[in-house]
């Protein structure tokens, strides 16, 4: 197999044909100089007339005569060795009979041909560069703009594919009608049902259909019920930032009340009905967010919103205030990679600083006598999370106190740092 490849490499074939030449060369001189080397030395044997001198000349003539034909010989005996060696005569025969001009453009043709069947089957994008790199290689001009003609083609399909990855990972309906149209157009009709059913796949799989507003809803888990608000906004589509806010004591037992309070005033402040987001307040019955299973029931739910919403799964924001502060500090410290960016305020909690080296904090707490506590923990969470090699920045809020406190955290700076990270 590998002296089959070696044999439809058109740059070793070129080396071959230039072996092959070499012997042709050596085994039509080698033997012209040894008639003439032999005639000249036999003219002198005549002349001198010594027996002594005419065994010399045997005995050298002989030598030469030999050493000739095994100069004549030579492409023969090293088609018989390799051949041996490989255990396939004829196909050592074969390649140095390939070694010609003409065997070294089909070479050339063979290897784009092979690397433009592989980018086309595989949507690969080194074979596509290999391919180009193998027709320059190609003599014959005709059949090279034929070559580069197709492989155009390949590298519309690539582009195609390309764009295909890039709907998957944000769907709009102006790329989806884009891409039809391109598909379309593609002349292979294998390649073009292919991708149009990819495309319909993923326009099926990405494509948002909820209505804006605020939806009430309950999600179970490990045995823990979750009930929650979802807010989608008017200009909602799919492949947005989703943040999660954890109500504090305020709002325990106060499910309906909280729909219109949480952090939602100052989303609706900043950015209306067109916010950049997808939000949801998750809602505790009892003054906890740690216990049992209910951090897991969390983490769960924003999964299925994730999921159901067509969400940006690499940017979910989780933030937190008072007691919701501390059952964040809980949840990110545990799933501390399914967040893209942490806000805590007058919250803390105990943590392995080491979780949160890849996760973008911004923790909050104020200087009050009531924070006293949050300040300290807080600070001293966010010193070793910066040890840790992580990156967390401390506020403290003076002139807040722990109820007015959101008011001073929650601007638009700080939810567009949220889904930027």
């Amino acid at each position: 197999m590998l002296l089959l490849d070696v044999c439809d490499n058109g740059d070793i074939l070129k080396v071959f044909r230039a072996i092959r030449i070499g012997l042709e060369i050596i085994r039509v001189v080698v033997p012209i100089l040894i008639i003439i080397t032999v005639t000249i030395s036999a003219t002198k044997v005549v002349t001198s007339g010594s027996s002594d001198s005419f065994k010399e000349f045997i005995s050298t003539s002989l030598k030469k005569i030999v050493a000739g034909l095994l100069v004549f010989l030579a492409p023969n005996i090293i088609n018989v060795v390799l051949g041996i060696a490989s255990n396939d005569v004829n196909n050592v025969q074969n390649c140095f009979k390939n070694a010609t001009l003409e065997g070294i453009e089909r070479a050339y043709e063979k290897r784009a041909r092979d690397l433009m069947d592989k980018a086309l089957n595989s949507y690969d994008e080194q074979a596509y560069m290999d391919a180009k790199a193998a027709i320059a290689k190609i003599g014959d001009i005709n059949i090279r703009k034929r070559f580069l003609k197709e492989l155009d083609d390949i590298k519309y399909i690539l582009d195609v594919k390309k764009d295909l990855a890039s709907l998957n990972g944000g769907y709009s309906d102006d790329l989806y009608k884009v891409l039809k149209a391109k598909i379309a157009a593609i002349g292979n009709s294998k390649i073009r049902n292919e991708l149009d059913k990819e495309l319909e796949e993923i326009k099926k799989l990405r494509e948002f259909k909820a209505e804006p507003g605020i939806l009430d809803g309950s999600y179970t888990a490990n045995g823990v019920e979750v009930k929650y608000h979802l807010y989608i906004p008017n200009n909602a589509k799919a492949h947005m930032p989703l943040i999660i806010y954890l109500h504090g004591d305020g709002h325990v037992g106060r499910y309906d009340a909280l729909k219109q309070g949480g952090i939602w005033w100052y989303v609706k402040k900043n950015y209306g009905e067109d916010y950049p987001f997808i939000y949801l307040q998750p809602y505790t019955p009892i003054a906890s967010w740690t216990d049992g299973s209910r951090p897991d029931a969390v983490v769960q739910l924003i999964k299925k919103i994730c999921t159901e919403y067509k969400c940006n799964s690499s940017k979910i924001i989780l933030t937190g205030s008072s007691r919701g502060g501390m059952g964040a500090w809980f949840i990110a410290n545990k799933y501390s990679s399914m967040f893209s960016a942490f806000v805590p305020v007058v919250g803390t909690g105990n943590i392995n600083p080491g979780n949160f080296k890849n996760l973008p904090t911004k923790a909050y707490t104020t200087p009050s006598e009531s924070d006293e506590w949050n300040f300290s923990n807080t600070k001293s969470n966010c010193a070793a999370i910066n040890n840790a090699g992580g990156n967390c920045t401390f506020y403290s809020m003076a002139g807040y106190d722990h109820g007015s406190v959101n008011d001073g955290v929650y601007n638009k700076e700080l939810f567009e740092w949220m889904i930027k990270q």
